[in-house]
């Protein structure tokens, strides 16, 4: 356990002080140690390095649609709190499935962008997107379940566990961040889409 909790404690210090970025493999077996032990100490670094590392795997690349930083302190921390919900959402089964939508959504990211312009532009706000305060893993995939749920697919396309998270996450972004508008108008362009 001491091994352990000294070997994440240098990658979060190696992971903080070069911004050295890991492959999704590191954070898989991150999220395997965090939920997996029983140690305090362990889980504790096992968390905060989980956190650094779902924040740099879900926001390297943050899509936005409008360059100003008007509301940038709260996508900032809508970005912080949206990595916790990952990570204090996630189970050992959960974990393989995460990295594989992961992965997914890195390879649609043009489509995801395309589709949220239709979805911002279908809302009739009349105004300039703000900056989304989620993740494109958050906002494809919720718009993949609710699809779903919709009728256009016959099954769902991920597990019963992770879409209940699916759900609570995005309940939780909505009501947490100032402006939920753009993320609420993608969910109901995924239902009328």
């Amino acid at each position: 356990p001491l091994v352990q909790h000294r070997i994440l404690q240098t990658l979060l210090d190696v992971s903080r002080s070069s911004q050295t970025t890991f492959s999704s493999k590191m954070l898989r077996h991150v999220l395997s140690i965090l939920v997996s032990t029983k140690i305090p100490e362990v889980y504790g670094m096992a968390r905060k390095l989980g956190l650094s590392l779902m924040e740099r795997e879900l926001f390297s690349k943050v899509i936005s649609l409008d360059s100003s930083v008007e509301n940038g302190g709260e996508v900032v921390q809508c970005q912080k709190y949206e990595a916790s919900l990952w990570i204090d959402g996630i189970s050992g089964e959960m974990i393989q499935e995460l990295v594989t939508m992961m992965e997914e959504t890195k390879q649609r990211r043009v489509q995801h962008k395309i589709t949220m312009s239709q979805a911002w532009s279908d809302a009739g706000m009349g105004y300039a997107m703000p900056r989304l305060g989620v993740s494109s893993l958050l906002s494809s995939s919720i718009c993949r379940l609710v699809g779903a749920a919709a009728g256009k697919e016959n099954i769902s396309p991920f597990s019963k566990e992770v879409s209940l998270l699916l759900v609570q996450l995005a309940t939780q972004m909505l009501l947490f961040q100032a402006h939920p508008k753009p993320l609420a108008a993608i969910i109901a362009f995924s239902v009328r889409d």
